[in-house]
């Protein structure tokens, strides 16, 4: 492995660790928090969307899934928020196991479909409420998930407390901080499972399953452990949001957010994870920008994934190294020569 590979990763983060010492405005740290949060999510979706080549519809609903149960077990039944996100973070795991192991023996578009269909039945059961809060909450008219006014509407989600440090939204440099941490620690992590000896086995069985089978890669169990870590970066990320923000929505795991989402994976560039990181920059920014103009957000939201499809399929990571093989070793070859001129 070699060190030029994180020059660029290493300065983007150290650009980001002075962001808040430039920048003091509360709305571009809470954009930058969300950009961070949407460049966790959009890299543990390119796991199984890029790295096995399976398209994961249901993806956002392990957000949602972290989400919702985490704020569910810290709000109604009293768990610190940190255990609540690390409980939800687990449930998304296990169910990603079981929905992967149970589904891929029927192949792979039958996952595909049930995954859709799992996303539709979730996003339901959300809006529907979920049934009567428990306990005294549930007296007060309360439902579990908040319905379509969402949890936390009415009573806040508990605040992430480490310590003496509280991150929340109200406290802008605190959650800038600790999501690119996160962020950060994901990123090397889903990295170093990519490079692994399984990482690479599971990844083998995308490009030749045959070949891969031979060498003894068993291709149910594999692939449903790739997918459910995944599923678990995806369920972090939905138990962060919830006690950043203090409220849930289904809007977060409506459809509108996964045409998004997957727009941002395809634009940052299948099976790269700096891909999607960079493109969850460039377009939730854009997508906040255009917030009040929804039909055009939509539009443009539109255009990018048919360039992206049309134009250049291996989105800006191809076009970083499309730049890189054509015109950078040009470059460094004309200031050697200048220097040494």
């Amino acid at each position: 492995m070699k060190f030029s590979k994180f020059v660029i990763p290493f300065i983007a983060v150290g650009i980001f660790l002075i962001i808040p010492l430039i920048l003091s405005s509360p709305f571009i740290l809470q954009l930058f928090v969300l950009i961070f949060l949407y460049a966790l999510v959009c890299e543990s979706w390119d796991l199984s969307m890029g790295y096995l080549g399976l398209f994961n519809f249901g993806h956002l609903a392990f957000l949602g899934i972290g989400a919702y149960f985490s704020g569910i077990l810290s709000l109604y039944y009293g768990l610190p928020s940190w255990i609540a996100i690390v409980v939800g973070s687990l449930i998304t795991f296990a169910l990603g196991f079981v929905l992967s192991l149970s589904t891929l023996r029927a192949g792979e578009y039958a996952f595909s479909i049930i995954s859709f269909a799992f996303q539709n039945m979730f996003l339901y059961w959300v809006r529907s409420g979920g049934g009567p809060a428990p306990g005294e909450w549930g007296k007060k008219g309360l439902t579990l998930t908040g319905g379509t006014q969402g949890l936390g509407a009415l009573i806040p989600v508990p605040s992430l407390q480490l310590g003496p440090i509280t991150i929340s939204s109200e406290f802008k440099v605190p959650a800038y901080y600790f999501t690119l941490i996160i962020l950060v620690i994901a990123t090397y992590a889903m990295y170093k499972l990519t490079n692994s000896r399984f990482g690479i086995a599971t990844i083998a069985l995308r490009d030749s399953k045959e070949y891969a089978i031979a060498l003894g890669v068993n291709p149910l169990t594999y692939t449903a452990v790739f997918i459910s870590i995944s599923t678990f970066f995806a369920g972090l990320a939905g138990g962060l949001y919830a006690h950043i923000m203090g409220v849930v929505s289904p809007e977060i795991i409506g459809w509108s957010n996964v045409i998004i989402m997957c727009c941002i994976v395809e634009f940052g560039g299948l099976g790269t994870l700096f891909g999607p990181a960079a493109a969850s920059f460039l377009l939730v920014s854009l997508t906040q920008y255009l917030a009040g103009l929804a039909a055009y957000k939509n539009i443009v939201i539109a255009l990018i994934m048919l360039f992206t499809l049309l134009v250049w399929p291996t989105g800006m990571a191809g076009a970083a190294f499309w730049f890189k093989s054509k015109y950078l070793e040009k470059i460094k070859k004309a200031i050697f020569n200048w220097k040494h001129s």
